[in-house]
């Protein structure tokens, strides 16, 4: 259901709505499938509670709209269409932009988690200039 500000996610059994998710945002994510070929992925998310979830949670607080393969081109044109139709922003994280400034917070992330992360966020400085 398409709301003002809202996306919310329902299951229908006969003639009553049982609402499961509701979010105040999209993103757009790329990932990678067993034999890295790219796959795109528009979901709604709670952008307040994934804001402060750990890497563990995260998932619990997006749900999947469309997924595809190859490009992101038609789900990019979808999500702005639904940011648009419904005033919520958009975050299109498929953009070398947006994907150098998630692999800064990873590498903040593993840093602040311990000896053991330190270590291998100076590994990761080392290695990153190498395999761009």
């Amino acid at each position: 259901m398409l709301g003002h500000g809202q996306i919310s996610l329902q299951r229908r059994r006969l003639d009553r709505a049982h609402p499961r998710f509701s979010g105040d945002a999209l993103q757009l994510r790329e990932e990678r499938d067993s034999d890295g070929d790219p796959a795109f992925r528009l979901s709604v998310v709670q952008s307040a509670a994934l804001a402060t979830a750990s890497l563990q949670s995260k998932s619990q607080h997006r749900r999947d709209l469309a997924t595809g393969f190859g490009e992101a081109t038609e789900l990019a044109g979808l999500g702005r269409w639904l940011a648009h139709r419904c005033h919520l922003p958009f975050a299109d994280l498929t953009t070398p932009d947006a994907k150098a400034e998630e692999l800064i917070q990873l590498k903040q992330q593993l840093a602040a988690s311990g000896r053991l992360g330190q270590w291998a966020a100076r590994v990761l400085e080392k290695v990153a200039p190498r395999v761009r």
